[in-house]
C-alpha cells in the first residue's frame, strides 16, 4: 500500500506517526524527485538537438522516475 503513495504522502504519513527521520528523508526525496522532472523537461525541449545516446539515456531516467 505505501508504495502506492507519492513522497509527498508518505513524508505526511511518518511525520504523523512520529517518524521525524524518516518524514525528512520522504522529503528530499520528493524534491529530488521535482528536480529531476524538472531537469527531463528542460531536456525534451532540446531532444531534436541532442544525439540518440543522450534521448536514450534521457528516457531511461524518466522510467526510472516515473
Amino acid at each position: 500500500m505505501l508504495t502506492r503513495l507519492t513522497f509527498e504522502e508518505r513524508e505526511r504519513l511518518a511525520h504523523a506517526e512520529g517518524f521525524t527521520n524518516t518524514a525528512e528523508l520522504f522529503a528530499k526525496i520528493a524534491d529530488l524527485e521535482l528536480a529531476a522532472l524538472t531537469l527531463l523537461q528542460a531536456l525534451d525541449l532540446h531532444a531534436p538537438d541532442l544525439g540518440d545516446e543522450i534521448n536514450a539515456a534521457i528516457d531511461g531516467m524518466r522510467e526510472q522516475i516515473e
